[in-house]
């Protein structure tokens, strides 16, 4: 499939398409959050809080590379839809025909 993809576009899509790619592919630096059990000396909340803070640093990690890899997919679009607009674009020349006004 991503072969497919790749295939027919020129040498900057190419280029595009896979860092869009691996923005959208799940990172291997992600937080994994263990939990351990608590003792009575932290009243039992210290692994909770600490797996919930954990929880929330993976979770902000997840949006901020979803946004980039939205980010990045809105600015291929914008590309993509430029290049098929010039490509369609039919030249304007002038009529050889037109009179001509001194």
């Amino acid at each position: 499939m991503i072969a497919a993809l790749l295939q027919g576009q020129s040498g900057r899509m190419r280029t595009l398409l896979a860092l869009v790619l691996l923005l959208a592919a799940p990172s291997a630096a992600h937080a994994y959050c263990v939990s351990v059990p608590d003792d009575r000396t932290s009243a039992y909340v210290r692994n909770g809080l600490r797996h919930t803070l954990c929880l929330a640093d993976e979770l902000s990690a997840e949006t901020s590379a979803r946004n980039r890899a939205t980010a990045t997919g809105a600015v291929l679009e914008q590309l993509q839809r430029d290049r098929l607009q010039h490509r369609f674009a039919a030249p304007v020349f002038a009529d050889p025909f037109a009179p001509r006004w001194p």
